[in-house]
């Protein structure tokens, strides 16, 4: 029996606001590679929360890939201006901890974790992210979907709209663990800044691409 291959069509476009919960959905997939940090440990209703906080920010920077189905598979996160999103996400302080509540009564050990993450994005401050203006967040694709070199297209069509927006340079993190990653971002043509001792232990590498230079993987 011959068989026969089926061409997915999907599409790339800018995530909004109604994407909240799918991308929360999507980003929940990282627990099973990525169980270290916050975020790997805040519930649903959390997630949905900040995505929605995100996603109204005027200074995001949020593509997203879905389906033929319309459902999405993929997303990759930033700013254009890293500290204004961070006062952003004060002023709704109180929702996001009534959102985080579920989460706090079934690991009450959050709440020092949650402390430590708030105090650590304070301006000046890069004992967990960068605080240069322009950042990209996360990077996320479900495998299911089977589609990496889409994944990786995503990923070039996220900087060249940061080019596009004016942004010649722009920073980000990975975990020395997360070694694909890693190895990916410095062959594209990332520089690694610094490295970073987190007080769990973990190595974080603060990473740049200048914008202006070509990319390994540029996909034109």
């Amino acid at each position: 029996m011959s068989k026969i291959k089926i061409n997915i069509i999907m599409q790339l476009r800018i995530a909004k606001p109604s994407d909240a919960k799918e991308i929360a959905k999507l980003h929940g997939l990282t627990k099973d590679t990525h169980s270290i940090g916050i975020f790997s440990k805040m519930g649903k209703t959390f997630m949905n929360c900040y995505y929605k906080i995100i996603l109204n920010d005027p200074n995001s920077v949020i593509l997203c890939v879905e389906d033929d189905k319309g459902k999405l598979v993929g997303f990759a996160s930033g700013s254009l201006d890293y500290l204004s999103e961070v006062k952003r996400l004060k002023k709704y302080f109180f929702r996001l901890g009534l959102a985080a509540f579920p989460s706090l009564l079934t690991s009450p050990k959050l709440i020092a974790e949650i402390f430590k993450r708030v105090s650590s994005v304070e301006e000046g401050n890069s004992e967990y992210i960068t605080n240069e203006k322009a950042r990209t967040a996360y990077w996320v694709w479900d495998k299911k979907s089977n589609n990496s070199k889409m994944s990786l297209i995503m990923n070039e069509r996220h900087l060249q709209l940061f080019y596009l927006l004016g942004v010649n340079k722009v920073y980000f993190e990975i975990d020395s663990y997360n070694k694909s990653v890693l190895k990916f971002a410095t062959m594209n043509g990332a520089e690694i800044l610094d490295r970073i001792q987190l007080p769990d232990g973990r190595e974080r590498n603060i990473l740049c691409y200048d914008l202006t230079k070509p990319r390994k993987y540029s996909f034109k």
